[in-house]
């Protein structure tokens, strides 16, 4: 038991003993573990998402509909089948507004995404085989045909324990906004 302790025949060269070595592996693998463990707590870290506060004079919040606004077809009124189609045309080819309708249509498609991860996953499967040996009746005997059939389900939940599925789900709903 006292050899184990004192110096190792390979060892004269660095003046330790195996005592020595080993306290010094084990420091460093402490060190290590818990360095591991810091950066894998701080990487689920997240912020909160703060809506921003917007601060609207009285006078815009309780406007009502007065006869100074203009109907929702003021083009008609004119009764000129040119500028009804172009004003048609114009709303139906606008390629602004057909742009920021795909943007909306992608940022609530994305918002439905980051809703679904906190939700469990299922997944199903199915797979069969058919082998068979090539051989004839008298041989087969050694080598049968096989015929194999499985069948899987597969569920899985991460736990939001970081509030980072939560902070994805919020920051996706503030894009469909």
């Amino acid at each position: 038991m006292s050899r184990f302790f004192t110096s190792h025949p390979l060892s004269h060269h660095t003046g330790r003993t195996t005592l020595q070595r080993f306290e010094r592996t084990t420091g460093f693998v402490i060190a290590a573990a818990l360095a591991t463990a810091i950066s894998l707590a701080l990487s689920g870290c997240s912020t909160p998402v703060v809506k921003p506060s917007v601060d609207l004079p009285s006078h815009f919040a309780a406007s009502t509909a007065s006869e100074m606004e203009p109907e929702a077809a003021w083009w008609e009124v004119y009764h000129d089948p040119l500028l009804t189609d172009l004003v048609r045309r114009a709303a139906r080819e606008n390629r602004d507004v057909k742009i920021a309708a795909e943007r909306l249509r992608a940022a609530r498609a994305g918002e439905t995404v980051s809703q679904s991860w906190l939700l469990p996953s299922v997944g199903a499967s199915v797979s069969g085989s058919d082998r068979s040996s090539g051989f004839n009746s008298a041989t087969k005997q050694g080598y049968p045909d096989i015929k194999t059939t499985s069948v899987g389900l597969d569920v899985s939940w991460e736990l939001d324990l970081s509030g980072r599925l939560r902070a994805g789900a919020a920051a996706a709903d503030a894009d469909a906004l």
